[in-house]
Order: C-alpha cells, then structure tokens, then sequence
C-alpha cells in the first residue's frame, strides 16, 4: 500500500471514529434527559396523587344558644361531615352573645341559631363541595350552613321553631290494628325532632276530645301539632294521606287505606282488614 493510499484509509478511519463518537455521547445524553425527564414526571404524578389523596383541611365553629335546650345540637351533622376525607385543624364553640359571634352573624346574615361556619380547604375535593351545595352556601371561601335542622331559634322573633308534639291515638281493644308508633320512624325522615310524645286510647278523655275536635273516625291515627309550617317536604306530601286542620294541626286520615294496613272504623265499629271481609267488634 503507498503512502497516499494509507492516509486515506487513516482519515476516513478517523472521521468514522468521531462520527460514531458523537452518536454515542448523543445517545448517552438523550438517554440522561429521557430518564431525567421521566423521573420529574413520575414525581409530578406521584406528588399531585398525594396531594389528591390528603385530607382537607378544615375549621369548624359553631354558635348556639346554651338556654335552648330544644335546639337541635348539631351533632348528626357534624358526624357526617367527619366521616369524609378531612382534618379539623381547629374547632370551637362559640356563645352567640360573644363578640366573635355577633360579628359573624352580622356578616354571613345568619337569623338563626345554632349556626355552623366551615373555613379552610372548602373546595379541595368535589364530594365536599357537593355536601355545601346541599346544606348552605359558600361565601367568601367560608361554607355556611342554611338548612335548618329543627328545632332551631329564630333570632328574629326569638322564639323555637320547629318544635313538635304528636298524640298517637289508638284503640286497645283492637288487637290487630297496626302499630301506631311505626309513623314515629316515618317522621324522622321528614327531619322532624318530636318535642312530646302522647300515647292515648280511644276510650281515655284525652282520646274523647281529640276524636271529637278533629272529628276522627278511623283508628289508629296521630295527629301532630306545633310549628308545622316551617316543613315544607312533609306540608306537601301531608294532603295525600291526611287533612291540616284549622287549627295548624296534621291528622293522618286517607293513609290508613292506602297504605292497606288494619284499622278500625269507629263509625261501624268494624276492624278493617283488607285481606278478609269486614268484621263487626
């Protein structure tokens, strides 16, 4: 091989040295950035996961009346609320007459009592803000409650509302009648906090006057009185199964035949049945 021959061979040696260099280095620094660039994002996804994951969190302070003893405390709702993915990091009570409290019924236009305010990470997650959008409003990154859970005390007025008494009238001498104290279940579903509670027989002077000032004649039946207006949901559904008397008060009627359940008719004196004929008493 001449010497012309052998320096060519030499540099197109060297040139495909430094070419496959340069792909090598290029390789090796993609793979720095890929794996570099893949590590960040995996931090990223891991970080924004637990953010996700970490409960909110929240403070709570309520404001009462410690002279109602009739007002619902709140308790069932506060409950609730604990049992979703979040922190208390501070909760307190507060006396509506304190200063703190008056500011804050003032601002958020609060009329009644007990209230409950929620502040902090309010919006961090959509089950959260679906639960304020159910019971209140937020307002200024602060979620109020508006739903009232009766009793309650209008601030306003001063007095309770939401304050209920039943009288559950029934006939003992009926003993396949249905049991009257099923409706007590039912009611709580209306959000109704029963005050008192009266169990009377037809044949009591209690039961004489109730039959006759409402003019009942099937038995057993309730009838409620007290501040009954302020349940929309049950004043609504009430006309189906009953008649609101002049008087305020709700007296279950219609229902006991729709419902199909045993009763007994004053008027015949007859125990009504539904899967067999009438039967005289």
């Amino acid at each position: 091989m001449n010497k012309n021959n052998l320096l060519t061979n030499i540099k197109i040696n060297s040139n495909l040295f430094w070419s496959l260099t340069v792909i090598f280095l290029l390789t090796i620094i993609g793979g720095l950035y890929f794996s570099f660039t893949t590590e960040n994002l995996l931090k990223v996804t891991v970080a924004e996961y637990k953010e996700e994951q970490r409960p909110a969190n929240l403070e709570i302070t309520l404001i009462k009346d410690s002279s109602c003893q009739e007002c619902n405390n709140l308790d069932g709702v506060l409950h609730s609320i604990k049992q979703e993915s979040i922190k208390i990091t501070q909760e307190k009570t507060l006396e509506y007459t304190e200063e703190e409290a008056k500011n804050l019924l003032t601002k958020y236009s609060i009329k009644t009592l007990p209230a409950l305010l929620i502040t902090g990470e309010i919006n961090k997650s959509a089950d959260l803000t679906k639960i304020w959008s159910s019971l209140g409003q937020s307002d200024d990154n602060t979620f109020i409650l508006r739903y009232n859970f009766y009793p309650v005390k209008d601030l306003e007025t001063n007095k309770i509302q939401g304050l209920i008494d039943i009288f559950l009238l029934s006939d003992l001498s009926c003993q396949e009648c249905y049991d009257v104290k099923q409706h007590l279940a039912i009611l709580s579903g209306f959000g109704l906090s029963l005050n008192h509670v009266t169990s009377t027989d037809t044949s009591s002077e209690l039961g004489q006057e109730l039959i006759k000032k409402y003019q009942i004649n099937k038995v057993p039946t309730i009838v409620l009185t007290g501040n009954l207006n302020v349940f929309d949901s049950l004043k609504k559904t009430w006309g189906q199964v009953g008649t609101i008397e002049t008087d305020g008060a709700y007296v279950f009627r219609d229902g006991l035949d729709k419902m199909k359940i045993i009763y007994k008719d004053l008027t015949s004196n007859k125990i009504i049945t539904f899967t067999s004929s009438s039967t005289n008493k």
